[in-house]
């Protein structure tokens, strides 16, 4: 049965709020709203009805009082990064000193390995992910030709670009003020991939 909390959760997902945002819209206290994720403890009421306000939803629904089918979706806490995580001995990508969580489930069965990265620079601004935004990326999913992804090559810094294949040559394209693509023979050089792009989430300034 979904808690408060897991209710809370799944709607700042499907809204793509941060645990941080929602308390500052809802004007309650971040750890109030952290320790109902977590089920650490439970919402003061008036807090509670604060924070259904923003979501759009009753006080009823978030306990449970009330039960759209459409909120029955697994949900998943995604980690945030300033940087590019590294990738540990089972495949994920981890990194001591996550900024933050968001939770959702955005279709997918199983978000384990998924992570959100900070965009640092305006390269692929025309692809509508500009710096600052978070980026999610879904190291499950693989590549295709065409993708928005993040690529490191030689072992370098990872960086997300529009990919493109031809055989066993790589494009990969910023698409910012000015475009670039640069061109890589994967006989030549090591070419890889972390995961396509799944969406970003932009904040107006």
């Amino acid at each position: 049965m979904m808690s408060p909390g897991d209710r809370i959760a799944l709607l700042m997902g499907k809204a793509k709020l941060t645990e941080r945002e929602l308390a500052d819209k809802a004007k309650i206290g971040y750890m109030s709203l952290r320790r109902a994720i977590t089920g650490y403890s439970e919402m003061p009421i008036e807090d509670l009805e604060k924070v259904a306000d923003v979501l759009g939803v009753s006080v009823d629904y978030l306990l449970g009082k009330k039960s759209p089918g459409a909120m029955s979706e697994p949900i998943s806490r995604i980690p945030v990064f300033r940087d590019f995580p590294e990738k540990n001995e089972n495949g994920e990508y981890v990194s001591d000193k996550p900024t933050e969580y968001i939770c959702g489930s955005y279709g997918y069965k199983d978000m384990k390995k998924c992570f959100f990265v900070i965009a640092k620079d305006d390269s692929m601004s025309n692809a509508k992910i500009t710096m600052g935004d978070k980026v999610l990326i879904n190291p499950d999913k693989p590549v295709v030709s065409g993708d928005l992804a993040a690529v490191s090559v030689n072992g370098e810094k990872p960086v997300i670009r529009r990919v493109f294949f031809d055989g066993t040559m790589v494009y990969l394209s910023t698409e910012g003020i000015t475009a670039k693509t640069d061109i890589y023979d994967t006989k030549k050089k090591k070419v890889e991939f972390l995961g396509p792009v799944v969406f970003s989430i932009s904040y107006p300034t």
